[in-house]
Order: C-alpha cells, then sequence, then structure tokens
C-alpha cells in the first residue's frame, strides 16, 4: 500500500496510524529510502573528482554531505567534505542588499578563490582552503589543508553549489551535482497540512532554537528573506542537477511536533507572525506525536531535532 498520494505528499493520517501501531517499521522504512538515496548517488558519481551538493535552507545537506562521503569509502574512494561557507567574504565586506548585509546572496562567496582552489584539487589532489570563524566574522585563507589523491573526491556543500560561478573554469564533466531538499509534504484527503517549504522551516524553527539558540520570533524574521533569495538564486538551478535526493523522512513531522509546538506558542498576538504561528500550530495538531528519542543515532534528523 501507498503512503503517498498522487501529488507526492505523504498521507498523515496513515503516517499518523503507522506512528500508533508499526512506529519501528515506519522509522526503519524511511531510513532506508533515504540511504538508498544516497547509494545511488554515490554510484551515479562514477569516477568524478568533485561532489557539488546544494539544497535550501534546512534541506539536510551536511548531514546528506557527510553519508556521501562514507559511502564513497565503502567503494574505496577517498573523499573530503567541505562548507562553502568557509569562502565567505569578511562581515565588513559583505554585500547590501536593501540596507543590510545579506550573507544569502552568491555575491557573498568568494566565488573566484573557490574555483581556483577546485582546479587545484583537480590538477594535484590537495589544496589548502580557508576556514571562516561566523564568531568573527572573519575568513582565514590557507588554513586547513586537504587531500583526496588522484582517485578522490572533493565533496562540497552550500546553498549556491550548483551555481555555475562557483566552479567557472573547471571540466564540467569532472562534476558530480546533486540538490537536496525535501520534494514531499504531508496532506490529508482534501488539503494539504504541510507543505515542503513548511516542513523545512519547522526543521529551521527546532535547529536554531538549540543549535545556535535563536528565538521562534528572530527565525519567522529572517526567513521571508531565506525563502525570496532561494527562489532567486537556488531553485531556478535546481534542473541542473544531476541526481535529487528527498530528504523527507516520513515520520518526521511526529518527531519534530513537541518541540516545534513550545517554539511556536512563545509567538505573541502582537507579533507580526502571529497568524503565521497559529496555520503552523493548527497544521501540527493533526499529527500524532512520538518521542524524539526514537530517531536513530545515525538518521539525517538529528541534523534537526534535540535529542535528550
Amino acid at each position: 500500500m501507498s503512503i503517498k498520494n498522487k501529488n507526492n505528499e505523504y498521507m498523515l493520517d496513515i503516517i499518523n496510524r503507522s506512528v500508533t501501531v508499526c512506529r519501528d517499521i515506519l522509522i526503519e522504512n524511511a531510513e532506508e529510502i533515504y540511504h538508498a538515496q544516497l547509494v545511488h548517488a554515490a554510484l551515479s558519481g562514477g569516477e568524478k573528482s568533485i561532489f557539488l551538493v546544494a539544497g535550501p535552507s534546512a534541506s539536510g545537506k551536511t548531514t546528506t554531505a557527510n553519508k556521501l562521503k562514507y559511502e564513497l569509502s565503502r567503494m574505496c574512494r577517498d573523499s573530503v567534505v567541505f562548507s562553502m561557507d568557509n569562502f565567505y567574504k569578511d562581515r565588513d565586506r559583505m554585500p547590501v542588499v536593501d540596507g543590510k548585509a545579506n550573507p544569502e546572496v552568491v555575491e557573498a562567496l568568494e566565488v573566484d578563490l573557490l574555483a581556483e582552489k577546485m582546479r587545484q584539487i583537480v590538477r594535484e589532489g590537495r589544496a589548502r582552503l580557508p576556514v571562516y570563524d561566523f564568531l568573527t566574522g572573519t575568513r582565514t585563507d590557507d588554513a586547513e589543508e586537504v587531500s583526496v589523491g588522484k582517485n578522490g573526491v572533493l565533496i562540497i556543500e552550500g546553498i549556491h553549489a550548483l551555481n555555475p560561478v562557483v566552479y567557472r573554469g573547471v571540466d564540467p564533466l569532472l562534476l558530480h551535482r546533486i540538490y537536496v531538499s525535501p520534494h514531499s509534504g504531508f496532506a490529508v484527503p482534501g488539503k494539504t497540512v504541510l507543505t515542503k517549504r513548511e516542513l523545512r522551516f519547522i526543521r529551521r524553527l527546532v535547529r536554531d532554537s538549540w543549535a545556535r539558540g535563536s528565538s521562534a520570533e528572530n527565525t519567522f524574521r529572517m526567513w521571508r528573506e531565506v525563502c525570496r533569495c532561494e527562489d532567486r538564486y537556488i531553485r531556478p538551478l535546481a534542473s541542473e542537477a544531476d541526481i535529487t535526493i528527498d530528504t523527507t523522512h516520513a515520520y518526521e513531522p511526529a518527531v519534530l511536533k513537541a518541540q516545534a509546538v513550545s517554539l511556536l506558542s512563545t509567538i505573541s498576538p502582537q507579533s507580526p507572525y502571529f497568524c503565521d504561528a497559529r496555520a503552523l500550530l493548527s497544521a501540527l495538531s493533526e499529527v500524532v506525536p512520538a518521542d524524539p528519542g526514537v530517531i536513530p543515532a545515525t538518521s539525517l534528523l538529528r541534523e534537526f531535532v534535540s535529542v535528550g
């Protein structure tokens, strides 16, 4: 029996029943679906030496990149994961959009330096890469040496990884482009309960609260600009990917629910985001919860959910 409808949305009534009756089977199945996509992505890369992992905010890029590294090791290929965030310009050189610094735009990256380092990895199998300090807002060049050898793979993850400006001058035949994002929402008969974008917002809301100390109000405040930049710079390039990975896990609303409800409930009636928060609370009221402790230790969802 399919647990998705014709719109590729998980049917929440079936998911809720599964959380109650056969939770462990639901979790195991969801993890296997994601893992199968990882194996396919690693295999389909062939002998390519640079894997570019892109996707919007809270899509699971970081975990996916690290899991690809593991799958490549099982294929006897060395690899290194590096975040494009390390190529940010210093904070005082960030591009200004609508009167304020905006790290979401591709111009916030030192793209010429990134392309140069990619070419060096291809030529020599090694390079010294920068490291960005988010506390001070400064980048230190040549701070970390990485070596992948002649048969190795450099895995670069970041929201702009599929933008051609970041790999300018690199032979495209050496590139394996991977687009990562939740591609499945959740629905009940007759209506969508959680869209893919709303699911990502809830992931970010929960993660940023425990990992970055961000309030729900602050996450809402940033989200509109995040989405605007995604629509302009990221989503239009999804079609350039060689392969896509759907990071939606069928059971994730259940394990996100408790922490998300707690955070959404802090939005006051005076907030400009009150109606948005109420709408998400209403959606989550249709989800049967599960203890986050049931999330497997190796699951992508550990990137987002705090497990006591």
